[in-house]
């Protein structure tokens, strides 16, 4: 069930996903992103924030795959859509959309096993952090004992959540300008 988690997951993620597109763009082409770029990175962000809020502690690889090459992709079609109809470029790309998913994928799969978790004390990590408030709240409501969860539950999980990301994320940035930056100067992704 999509609750308040999942929105404000959403939400960070998409926050998160359109503001590095914009800095990673900047930083390797000097240039801000199209219109597109941005609403697919933003979109891209937004579902691995759901992703992130609903992951349980033992997801695998295959997890981390499908989640950032799925994402990858919805990101990348409505980046092409929106940048066909604005006349930045012309027809549909598979090549840019079978790069971005494969990175999408690879990167969502390798990161969790490289780079750990953030600990931030009383946010992402220890005894009523707002993460283990979300975490305890979502197992009452799985498991029958409350019938939902509230605004501020869902919000804590959220921001526990995503803050126990944040290290993750970076390294999916530097992951995502390199490939800007390839895309740009040595290889036509497009």
């Amino acid at each position: 069930m999509f609750g308040w988690d999942d929105a404000i997951g959403f939400a960070l993620g998409a926050t998160i996903g359109a503001g590095l597109e914009i800095a990673e763009h900047v930083a390797a082409t000097g240039k801000l992103p199209t219109g597109g770029e941005v609403a697919g990175a933003a979109l891209t962000g937004g579902l691995v924030g759901v992703g992130v809020v609903n992951a349980p502690e033992t997801a695998g690889a295959s997890f981390g795959m499908a989640v950032g090459g799925g994402a990858a992709l919805a990101g990348n079609t409505l980046q092409q859509a929106i940048d066909i109809r604005t006349g930045e470029q012309q027809g549909y790309s598979l090549k840019s959309a079978v790069i971005d998913t494969t990175v999408g994928a690879v990167t969502g799969a390798v990161i969790p096993k490289v780079v750990g978790e953030t600990a931030v004390s009383g946010v992402s990590a220890g005894r009523n952090s707002f993460k283990a408030v979300g975490q305890a709240v979502q197992t009452k409501v799985s498991n029958g004992t409350a019938a939902r969860g509230s605004v501020t539950s869902g919000a804590k999980a959220a921001v526990g959540t995503q803050t126990s990301e944040a290290g993750r994320t970076g390294a999916g940035a530097v992951v995502d300008a390199a490939k800007t930056v390839a895309c740009a100067h040595a290889v036509n992704c497009r």
